[in-house]
């Protein structure tokens, strides 16, 4: 049940799977890489895994079930997660100007983290 999608700058496709609760990359031919992720609340698991986004050499990825964002490397290893405590149903992600926008599906908001992954302000809708 692919949910969503980005396209980094090494020409490599990731999806998020709503229903394996993973995140699977592909070569811009189609052809299948790697995937991360299973159903659960530990490090690289997810509890509603719902948008992503791509940076160079990093992948963010909603968890909204578990409000809470987890970043991952190219090879989608894990690197760390952040939000836990701030963000409820986190839906989807952007990076704009070393800014990370972050959807808020419950609160009608999104918030703004800095690349150390610290939130600077919370915007209403």
């Amino acid at each position: 049940e692919p949910y969503g999608i980005c396209l980094s700058k090494r020409m490599e496709l990731f999806v998020t799977d709503k229903a394996k609760e993973s995140v699977m990359k592909f070569a811009i031919t189609g052809e299948f890489l790697n995937q991360t992720g299973s159903g659960g609340t530990e490090v690289a698991q997810f509890t509603g895994i719902s948008g992503l986004c791509c940076e160079p050499e990093l992948v963010f990825v909603c968890d909204c079930g578990g409000h809470k964002v987890q970043i991952f490397d190219s090879e989608l290893n894990y690197i760390k997660q952040f939000g836990s405590g701030e963000l409820s149903f986190p839906t989807d992600i952007s990076i704009l100007s070393e800014t990370i926008y972050v959807l808020s599906q419950n609160e009608n908001c999104f918030y703004c983290y800095n690349m150390c992954c610290i939130l600077e302000k919370k915007i209403e809708l």
